[in-house]
């Protein structure tokens, strides 16, 4: 057996599992489906008369407006208030139930779905307190870190879990812990990476979705969904949980769970994920004011990064200027991009680098061979990408590894057919090289995935230990990041225009 294609294969199977259709809620709360186009009720859970003291199939495909006339106008006014927002609490909605009821309503296609869940008991939560230190953003990296703590700790504070890690995912979509509280006898995951298929990529577009996912009870059995077909539970925030996730929340001691997503630009930048060791139920109410906390979180982040990216991008047009300005003392381009060669290895935290116009080549530092460069160069021509960026070439692009030994990494833009100023028709290509470094990856247990022991058909199983495990990788640079990923393209464009 190959053992890594069989395991890509059963990834493949985890990513194709379709859990907006499990045709179950959780138990912890009650659901009816409603037709957009006259409110008709067509799904509701088996467990309505548990919540609600009203049967489940008597009230199936009937009209709202007839059987839950409370209900219909509750429904009715969000439909006519409601603007943008898909999810929407409604707090003591059905006050005669046994401690009252909240429900969430929620827009979803050509269906309002309905969930209702146990009122808040206790006393009022204290949100302007809870969201005081999150309204002035983040100036630099230290106050960045505090604004960190001060999210878990509000959302420690509303929710009472035990655990609450602030997660980040990287680019490669593995996630790190860069924020913990918790106590002392729960070990901490703090610097830990998580990899990509711990949160596959059908969960993370689910959270792009719902406002907050929570798990009260990973052994409580599920309640069924009458209706004639299997509905859509892709915006419910009742959907049942996949078996494999359930697993992997034992394997570490974990009974209850709760999470919130963070977006910045309309991308999944990270999650809120709490953890409790023994079942415990996140009230709507402190639901809601978590989802109001990490909103508040995401703007301060937001303004944060974007004071950092300007900066960044002020800087690098100042540096990139002056490369310009040198290039205009030279009549061959690469005469006049090696004179600069210190600047640009300096701008790419580069070891070495090459450039070639298509009939020579010049290398400057820690270089490949002349004749690893041309295979370097033949292989970049036939990409269609213009720029590229490699600091794990086996796991990235094989093809390079035999090519850049002993550097282990490239980066590389494309300025091709320059068609004014004296530069005109020339195609250039810029290629910065780092050395070998090995790479030490702290993990949350092995992040190779297990096969299932004692089955029939082979399904991967959740690892059952998440102590430090650590990982040394070879054949490796130092990452090229996001701002390494900026100065390429900066410097392609100025390139561009500049050479012209």
């Amino acid at each position: 057996m190959n053992l890594k294609l069989d395991l890509a294969t059963l990834i493949a199977g985890c990513e194709a599992e379709q859990l907006h259709l499990s045709g179950a809620i959780q138990n912890h709360g009650a659901l009816l489906i409603l037709d957009l186009n006259g409110l008709r009720i067509s799904h509701i859970s088996a467990n309505f008369e548990t919540f609600t003291g009203l049967a489940a199939p008597l009230l199936l495909d009937s009209n709202l407006e007839e059987t839950l006339p409370w209900l219909a106008e509750v429904v009715a006014g969000w439909l006519k208030t409601k603007k943008t927002a898909t999810h929407r609490l409604i707090p003591r909605v059905f006050a005669s139930a046994k401690d009252g009821l909240d429900c969430w309503l929620i827009h979803a296609a050509e269906q309002i779905i309905v969930e209702f869940f146990t009122a808040r008991q206790a006393a009022p939560l204290p949100e302007h307190r809870l969201q005081l230190p999150l309204f002035a953003p983040p100036r630099d990296n230290e106050q960045m870190a505090k604004y960190n703590q001060a999210l878990i700790a509000g959302i420690q504070e509303a929710t009472g879990l035990a655990r609450v890690m602030l997660y980040r995912f990287h680019d490669d979509f593995s996630g790190e812990v860069i924020a913990e509280r918790a106590a002392p006898e729960f070990g901490s995951y703090l610097g830990l990476r998580f990899p990509a298929s711990d949160i596959p990529a059908i969960a993370r577009r689910l959270y792009l979705i719902n406002p907050w996912r929570g798990i009260p009870d990973i052994h409580a059995p599920l309640s069924p969904i009458i209706g004639t077909d299997i509905p859509d539970l892709t915006h419910s925030l009742l959907r049942s949980v996949s078996p494999v996730h359930l697993k992997y929340l034992e394997n570490m001691g974990v009974k209850a769970s709760f999470s919130l997503p963070i977006q910045i630009g309309g991308r999944l930048w990270g999650l809120i994920a709490c953890h409790h060791p023994t079942p415990w139920l996140v009230d709507p109410e402190s639901c809601q004011l978590c989802v109001s906390l990490a909103k508040s979180y995401t703007i301060g982040l937001g303004i944060f990064l974007a004071q950092q990216r300007m900066q960044l991008i002020d800087s690098l047009s100042r540096r990139i200027e002056n490369i310009l300005q040198n290039l205009k003392n030279q009549d061959h381009p690469l005469d006049s991009l090696i004179s600069q060669a210190d600047r640009l290895l300096d701008l790419m935290n580069a070891d070495g680098m090459a450039i070639t116009n298509d009939d020579e080549y010049v290398a400057y530092g820690q270089a490949p061979e002349a004749e690893a460069l041309a295979r370097l160069d033949q292989w970049f021509r036939q990409q269609d990408e213009t720029m590229i960026l490699v600091d794990d070439p086996g796991v990235q692009q094989s093809a390079l590894t035999a090519i850049l030994t002993p550097l282990a990494g490239v980066a590389a833009i494309k300025v091709e057919k320059v068609r004014l100023g004296r530069f005109a028709g020339q195609n250039l290509r810029l290629y910065w090289f780092r050395l070998e470094e090995p790479r030490e990856v702290s993990w949350a247990g092995n992040p190779d995935k297990p096969c299932a022991e004692n089955t029939a058909v082979p399904t991967l199983a959740p690892r059952r230990s998440f102590e430090r495990w650590v990982e040394v990788k070879s054949n490796t640079c130092r990452p090229w990041d996001n701002q390494d990923r900026l100065h390429c393209a900066h410097l392609r464009n100025a390139l561009l225009r500049g050479l012209r």
